[in-house]
């Protein structure tokens, strides 16, 4: 009996040391996470900060089955408060010009211009710099990395909408965005983006592609932001 119990003694050293080295490994994790978490918002802050002294172009296609159905430019200013949009052109399909058909066709358009203008405005919540659901989501992702390319990844769920996922790439040293991936839901229909980004010569960080899939819908939405100028 002395022997066992005297076997026993080490093991239970070692679980209680193999416990303690986890939670020391644990908290090293968290303070880790919290630290970047940190880094990154004030860099997103700092850039949606600096976003509201540009003004840029929007391009936005619609595709079906691969097929560009409507292409429209809009600008993109900083106006009391919010972003504002105005259009520059529009490339839509041709619409019958007389009756009924002209009615359910120009419905038919509308209905689809607001599908994707709410598709849009909730995907913006992943991206734009002042969306609180992205600064929420710093706080509690996963990271991992950097990568062999220098990318931090910062990965969680339910960031807008329940049950969604999101993993942002982020440079190691200027924590700046690099790439996004977002897996959602809009209107029942499921929807993945891919987004790119590039930095400005001044330093400022902007959504530069994104690639918007909807398969249920046979659809794609590209949207392209470009020519950004300073405002005086």
């Amino acid at each position: 009996m002395t022997r066992i119990g005297s076997s026993r003694v080490p093991l239970a050293v070692a679980l209680c040391l193999f416990a303690a080295a986890a939670f020391a490994q644990d908290a090293a994790n968290q303070g880790l996470r919290a630290g970047i978490a940190e880094r990154v918002t004030a860099a997103r802050q700092a850039n949606a900060t600096a976003m509201q002294q540009y003004t840029w172009d929007q391009r936005t296609e619609l595709l079906e089955d691969g097929t560009v159905k409507d292409t429209r430019v809009q600008m993109v200013n900083w106006v009391n408060g919010q972003y504002q949009k105005s259009l520059v052109s529009n490339e839509g399909p041709s619409l019958p010009r007389f009756g009924i058909r002209k009615r359910i066709a120009e419905q038919k358009q509308k209905e689809m211009q607001e599908y994707m203008s709410g598709l849009k405005a909730q995907l913006e919540q992943y991206t734009m710099g002042t969306s609180p659901q992205l600064l929420a989501f710093f706080n509690k992702a996963s990271v991992s990395g950097p990568d062999a390319t220098g990318l931090l990844a910062l990965s969680g769920g339910s960031v807008v909408m329940p049950g969604d996922s999101m993993t942002l790439w982020v440079n190691a040293t200027t924590h700046k965005a690099a790439k996004a991936f977002v897996a959602t839901t809009y209107q029942g229909d499921s929807v993945t983006m891919n987004a790119t980004f590039n930095v400005l010569a001044s330093g400022l960080s902007y959504m530069n592609f994104a690639d918007i899939q909807i398969p249920g819908k046979q659809m794609e939405i590209q949207v392209s932001n470009f020519n950004y100028n300073k405002n005086n």
